[in-house]
């Protein structure tokens, strides 16, 4: 891509990553051309909705769609690891991965330095096309307490905003990701300590 932008100039560049982007789709032509995230980040506009976008209208428009959304950032956390698969602060610490089979955002969170306790679950932005991301908690473990129990735990956040560009999503995800999966995890460990100590406290009884 550095050989192509010396050679040509900014606007030439620009007019043949538009028309490929008409003719195979926007992440498609990402990986063709192997664009890091900074050129893609000034060359790729939303484009023609094609049929593969999940769209029956070709009309230009002004804002990725909800599946170009999840498709980009799918690219360039867990193909290119340009973007952030893990976090971690004085509270938490959060390890993301990518089913390839189901298409969700799988991840594992810990709330000690040591990681004896932690959650699993599923927290994949624009899920199923909507301008949500649903958090889905489905496992507790305290090593501490010898204690493991699966659990159903769902929320989301409404996306409430469109994305003009490449940067307006990057950013959106690097300033809401992380910090919405922390949010209804814990009031998720709320939930699972309480069933926890009655679990404790049943057995208690029954001895």
């Amino acid at each position: 891509m550095k050989v192509i932008l010396s050679e040509n100039s900014f606007e030439r560049t620009k007019e043949m990553i538009a028309k490929s982007v008409d003719r195979i789709g926007i992440v498609d032509t990402i990986k063709k051309f192997g664009l890091p995230l900074k050129v893609a980040s000034k060359l790729i506009e939303p484009g023609v909705i094609l049929p593969g976008d999940h769209q029956l209208s070709l009309e230009r428009i002004k804002s990725f769609t909800t599946y170009q959304c999840r498709e980009i950032l799918e690219y360039y956390i867990f193909s290119k690891k340009e973007l952030p698969s893990s976090y971690k602060d004085d509270e938490v610490k959060i390890y993301l991965s990518f089913d390839s089979f189901s298409g969700t955002w799988n991840f594992s969170i810990y709330f000690d330095e040591n990681e004896n306790e932690g959650m699993t679950g599923y927290g994949t932005m624009f899920w199923d096309d909507n301008r949500e991301l649903p958090v889905s908690v489905d496992f507790y473990r305290n090593d501490l307490e010898e204690y493991e129990n699966e659990i159903e735990f769902n929320d989301f956040m409404t996306i409430d905003q469109k994305f003009k560009s490449i940067q307006q999503l990057v950013d959106y995800y690097n300033e809401n990701y992380f910090s919405t999966v922390k949010y209804y995890s814990k009031k998720a460990l709320r939930f699972a300590r309480e069933e926890m100590y009655d679990w404790f406290e049943n057995n208690r009884n029954d001895d």
